[in-house]
């Protein structure tokens, strides 16, 4: 930690090492502020290695303005949870004041917070219950920190600080040192701000755009050879609960080209998997004018029906785009089928299959 200027320049670089398992990580953290330009200051991290693997990650931020950015973000989902009521962030809530502080303090039961205190020539050390702490002002961690030693050490010139929570593992020391902080080249740090407002930016987007591709060179066994081109255009409204899907899709396997557009619709508040319209286009570049649309809940049920007649089930109910298929005759073994036209309601096209004993159609 360094410090300027009457303190109004504070400087601080952390080198930091975690390990947890087989995890590790190996990063610089280096921290500048200036306290007459009113902000949080600015933040520098270099992640250096995990898990043994060199990295060359460099990322900053404007503290005040990323957390701007990350609260915009934030209310942007909220928005759209609440249907655009955003929480004013007002609490109804009893404040704590000055008055109560000071009561709460001096009501403290002392002889069982301090623990020790001891002073030589040495150290002043103390100390402190931090559960019991904790307990007088009715707060719940749901761990125990145990005891907090605070010591306060006299060296040759200068002094040390040193505090530790034994229950936790914990130990942070204070020293004055006379190196001075090397400053990272803040130009190679990359803006970590403006990577959460392009975030912010992509989902303001009227449509969001996903393009795929396959290059015919997949490692795959399936995917040998295919080759594929979509582009999906995303569309959300109404808080994400009217989902549209408009994807242009050109796919080729050997001698076999196939162009064709998908769209896909979903009204999440139906409750139901939404709408296929398939249009093919082309195939080996000749024209197609093929069109075919299903609602998926319904075909999915009309699937099942069509199934359980196949297997032999002597009855199937109404199909849902209010067609039916059931046993007309036991004896000849005779089904019909009418199906209608969900498109042109009140129109049918009706077809009769017959299933006989010795026949095969």
């Amino acid at each position: 930690i360094k410090q300027e200027n009457g303190f109004k320049e504070i400087s601080v670089s952390v080198p930091v090492s975690v390990k947890y398992g087989n995890l590790s990580a190996e990063l610089e953290a280096f921290y500048t502020l200036n306290t007459e330009n009113g902000g949080y200051g600015k933040i520098y991290i270099y992640l250096k290695e995990i898990s043994g693997v060199r990295t060359d990650a460099k990322v900053y931020c404007e503290i005040s303005e990323t957390v701007d950015a990350v609260t915009k973000l934030i209310n942007r989902f909220k928005e759209n949870q609440d249907g655009g009521n955003v929480p004013d962030g007002s609490a109804d809530k009893e404040s704590l004041t000055v008055a109560k502080v000071i009561n709460l303090v001096l009501g403290l039961d002392y002889g069982k917070i301090v623990t020790d205190l001891r002073a030589d020539e040495n150290e002043i050390g103390v100390t402190l219950d931090v559960d019991e702490i904790l307990s007088s002002f009715n707060v719940d961690l749901g761990i125990a920190l145990g005891k907090l030693e605070l010591k306060l050490i006299n060296g040759e010139e200068k002094a040390s600080l040193g505090a530790a929570l034994p229950e936790l593992g914990l130990s942070i020391g204070v020293n004055g040192s006379d190196e001075d902080i090397k400053i990272p080249d803040l130009n190679e740090y990359a803006d970590l701000t403006a990577y959460i407002n392009g975030v912010y930016g992509l989902l303001e987007s009227e449509t969001i755009v996903l393009e795929i591709r396959l290059d015919g060179e997949s490692e795959i066994e399936y995917l040998k050879g295919v080759v594929l081109e979509a582009q999906a255009q995303l569309k959300l409204e109404n808080g994400y609960n009217l989902i549209s899907v408009n994807t242009p899709l050109t796919v080729s396997y050997k001698e076999i080209s196939l162009q064709l557009e998908f769209y896909y619709t979903l009204n999440v508040e139906n409750g139901d998997y939404g709408e296929v319209y398939l249009h093919i286009v082309s195939i080996n570049d000749k024209p197609y004018g093929m069109k075919a649309y299903c609602d998926i809940s319904q075909t999915v049920d009309a699937v099942k029906r069509l199934i359980n007649v196949i297997n032999g089930n002597s009855e199937a109910r109404t199909l849902a785009d209010g067609g039916y298929c059931r046993k007309r005759n036991k004896r000849s073994n005779q089904y019909r089928f009418r199906i209608y036209n969900k498109r042109n309601f009140g129109k049918s096209v009706a077809n009769r299959i017959y299933r006989r004993r010795g026949r095969n159609s």
